[in-house]
């Protein structure tokens, strides 16, 4: 599975480039919410607390609608989560200061977090079709117990 890092400019993923380049991980700098975006890989946000007033809650929701997932990174003067930021959002959380080996787990959980949602959509869409394809399937075998005239059943199956 290929996966996609972004990160705000005003932090480094230097500390853990060599775990991401090792993963295969594609790291990307967001400017603004406009930047933020989930393609066809598994997408994490790294947000850190400098960065925060930049994306408002609903560009960050939006994203995590979308399939991203956020890591929130603590700053210097806070233990727990920020107040402004939703619970409901975030992935993971790693508080000041942060070392890469924790950065790292939250990021492993996050990506999981990701492909754990990025599959239940692809089974809802799975389910979606199988649905449809057994409704196809009734109205067939409905078609050959009611109807005698062979030219409209072979229409009705072939439609």
């Amino acid at each position: 599975m290929k996966l996609t890092l972004l990160h705000t400019g005003s932090m480094s993923p230097a500390p853990i480039a060599e775990a991401l380049a090792a993963e295969g991980v594609e790291v990307l700098i967001v400017r603004g919410p406009k930047d933020l975006s989930v393609g066809a890989a598994a997408t994490a946000f790294m947000l850190d607390a400098p960065s925060r007033s930049q994306f408002p809650v609903p560009a960050l929701r939006g994203f995590v609608d979308s399939g991203g997932v956020i890591v929130a990174m603590g700053g210097p003067d806070e233990v727990q989560i920020a107040a402004a930021l939703p619970d409901d959002l975030l992935a993971a959380w790693v508080p000041h200061p942060w070392s890469a080996r924790n950065l790292l787990i939250a990021l492993r959980s996050a990506y999981r977090e990701a492909a754990a949602v990025t599959e239940a959509g692809r089974a809802r869409q799975e389910a979606a079709n199988r649905t449809k394809e057994v409704g196809e399937l009734t109205r067939i075998g409905l078609a050959l117990a009611t109807e005698r005239d062979y030219n409209t059943l072979l229409d009705m199956i072939l439609l």
